[in-house]
């Protein structure tokens, strides 16, 4: 018999460039959270890896783009709104 009882949470560690995001995101896994398996690789000067999702990175970047230095409200919540809606896809389709 398959379990449907069960719920699903959702946890987004967010911050500013350079904050310390990677370091909690790899602390939530530690402490068993899932974070997925498509993380941004290692690189020379951080030869551990980072703890973010490129698919979110690559969303996050987009994001910056088309809002630009000086956006207007509404423009930032539809570009939002319409990245949140490709992040909820992204997400369960992980599954």
């Amino acid at each position: 018999m398959e379990r449907t009882d069960f719920k699903q949470d959702c946890l987004i560690v967010l911050g500013m460039h350079r904050s310390g995001t990677s370091a909690m995101a790899c602390v939530v896994n530690l402490l068993g959270a899932e974070i997925g398996g498509n993380l941004l690789a290692a690189v020379p000067n951080n030869p551990k890896g980072f703890w973010e999702h490129c698919e979110i990175l690559e969303l996050n970047r987009r994001l910056h783009k088309e809002i630009g230095k000086w956006p207007c409200i509404e423009k930032t919540l539809s570009i939002c709104f319409g990245l949140f809606i490709r992040i909820s896809k992204l997400l369960k389709n992980r599954g």
